[in-house]
């Protein structure tokens, strides 16, 4: 079993990564890493945040105000591309490694198998400011191919093995699968190259998202990957695309197909200037725009799927997926049943799905939190969620789901200390947008606004279509603050028609900000949804952990909308 670097070992490391070329200009990059190094040796860890960042490492006044001002969340992104330069290219022989994932300031370090660094990677390393000459263009690609084979696991599908879909043999599909094909270069054979490069680089990123099955084509002995051939049409989705450099600039254009219409259901022109930067820094923004676009939950594809698979009875872990989805789309009670069912029907027949049994474990939250479809007959809601949680992280200990949940419950039941370890776990796994989302809201209610604000928004950017649920965190900031015209902002993009708790929400904001006719309408509905609301309010709303500050004013603003709670 390999061990956890030492100390000394990890300075080391250090030392190594800031006298590297990829570093070698790069000051604000590499202050920013020795600080939070140092202080995470020194035990300091849970102070490490944007603001203390912010202040130590980039000169910022003591006022600096983090939630509003990108500039850590901006010099992180570049750290963790300049990271990713370095073991790619003359870092790749480094036992140990010093990460900082997404979603996190406090860096991960760990050992790794030795792994020689190529001559490629070698030569890459020397020309960490690469101009746009074929020659260079394909160190860049060998280098991020390097990287795609130790990171990623895909399915590689023969020409000659007809595919291979979850449908293949019966098996129940459990998720969206996405054939990408090579992005083709425009101006051959300058970029031929880099769109290899950035095709590795997309599939890389979308391999980590676990609702998604990608598929890709072997690749050749020149190291570029055949198209697929005409009987391969197993695929959901068709991921294709071009790139092209004019004007010092890169250009590439993706776009997303439907098999079953053949019809585009996304595409989007990015245009990154290559400038002074890496051009490792230009791929990997390239690269995860497009990644997130496509792999969260509340985008184009899930969207297009939600809507096709609207009337399905199917009980498979893919049309539970996006069931739930819906759910949290409409937050219903008729969308949560419709998931709830599902769901146990899937664990039934397969005990071991970690990710069924994780979302299961969240819709029995939800059923505590907003009274749907309660069951009185079966054990408490919070006990069945957190068996479903236990049972998740027992099928999947790197499930962020499973993780996220099990914090959830420890923060509903005053365990602190449990919450932070579990977030600590849940951030470690890289999650995706929606879970950083909810974790942000969490903590943006414990009064951690600056830790909570800088989840939501790193989510928010990665979110084409965020769900309501994802305002719910800027509400109660601009409640707390008493900036009512921000809440009653945020209110309305948290309403959904027939979720109670935001309708109540707006009614209160909105009366807050002098929206008498807004907060009529808005309490009208809630006491259509819920007409006891008078006499259950209060429990609905504490069970929601916002922060007495927060309840005082909601329960002010409802007063005003017409609504006394008793």
């Amino acid at each position: 079993m390999i061990q956890q670097p030492t100390p000394s070992e990890v300075e080391a490391a250090l030392e190594r990564i800031v006298s590297s070329p990829s570093f070698e200009k790069a000051r604000r990059a590499r202050a920013f890493l020795r600080f939070v190094t140092e202080e995470t040796l020194a035990g300091r860890e849970r102070t490490i945040s944007g603001y203390s960042i912010a202040v130590a490492v980039f000169g910022r006044p003591t006022d600096f105000d983090a939630a509003h001002d990108p500039l850590v969340r901006v010099e992180a992104r570049q750290l963790r591309s300049r990271l990713t330069e370095y073991y790619a290219t003359v870092g790749a022989g480094d036992i140990v490694r010093i990460e900082l994932r997404r979603g996190s300031y406090v860096p991960n370090f760990r050992t790794v198998a030795r792994q020689a660094p190529t001559d490629a990677a070698l030569s890459a390393g020397g020309q960490h400011r690469l101009a746009l000459s074929s020659t260079r263009l394909m160190l860049v690609a060998a280098a991020l191919v390097a990287l795609v084979c130790v990171v990623v696991a895909v399915e590689v599908v023969s020409n000659t093995s007809g595919g291979g879909g979850d449908a293949a043999g019966g098996a129940p599909q459990t998720a969206a699968r996405i054939r990408v094909e090579p992005f083709g270069p425009i101006d051959v054979p300058d970029t031929a190259y880099l769109a290899f490069g950035i095709t590795e680089e997309i599939v890389t990123r979308l391999g980590a998202y676990r609702d998604l099955k990608i598929l890709v084509a072997p690749a050749t002995d020149s190291g570029t990957r055949e198209p697929f051939g005409s009987g391969e049409r197993d695929a959901d989705f068709v991921l294709s695309g071009s790139v092209s450099t004019a004007d010092d600039s890169l250009h590439v254009r993706p776009r997303l197909v439907e098999t079953r219409s053949g019809r585009v259901i996304w595409s989007a022109p990015y245009d990154e200037p290559l400038g002074s930067d890496s051009i490792w820094t230009v791929v990997d923004s390239v690269a995860h725009t497009v990644a997130a676009t496509i792999g969260e939950p509340y985008g184009p594809l899930f969207d297009a799927e939600v809507k096709r698979t609207a009337l399905a009875t199917a009980s498979d872990p893919y049309h539970c997926l996006l069931r739930f989805v819906f759910a949290l789309q409409v937050i219903s009670e008729a969308a949560h049943g419709r998931a709830t069912d599902c769901f146990e029907a899937v664990v039934e027949t397969d005990p071991r799905s970690s990710m069924s049994w994780a979302r299961l474990a969240a819709l029995y939250r939800m059923e505590y939190l907003h009274g749907f479809n309660a069951r009185t007959e079966a054990p408490p809601p919070l006990d069945r969620a957190a068996e479903a949680a236990r049972r998740a992280v027992d099928a999947d200990a790197d499930n962020p789901f499973a993780h996220q949940e099990m914090a959830f419950l420890s923060l509903l039941r005053d365990d602190r200390e449990g919450f932070e370890r579990s977030v600590a776990r849940t951030l470690a796994l890289d999650p995706s947008a929606d879970i950083r989302a909810a974790l942000g809201i969490n903590f943006v209610k414990m009064g951690e606004v600056e830790r909570g604000l800088a989840l939501i928004d790193r989510s928010m950017a990665d979110s084409p279509r965020a769900p309501p649920f994802f305002f719910l965190g800027y509400v109660v900031n601009a409640l707390r603050t008493r900036n009512y015209e921000d809440a009653y902002r945020w209110a309305q993009r948290m309403t959904t028609r027939d979720w109670p708790l935001s309708q109540a929400v707006l009614a209160a904001a909105a009366a807050l900000a002098r929206e008498p006719q807004h907060a009529r309408e808005a309490a009208k509905r809630l006491l259509e949804l819920e007409p006891e609301f008078a006499t259950t309010g209060r429990e609905l709303i504490g069970r929601g952990r916002l922060g007495e500050d927060v309840e005082s004013e909601l329960f002010h603003g409802l007063a005003l909308a017409g609504i006394s709670l008793e």
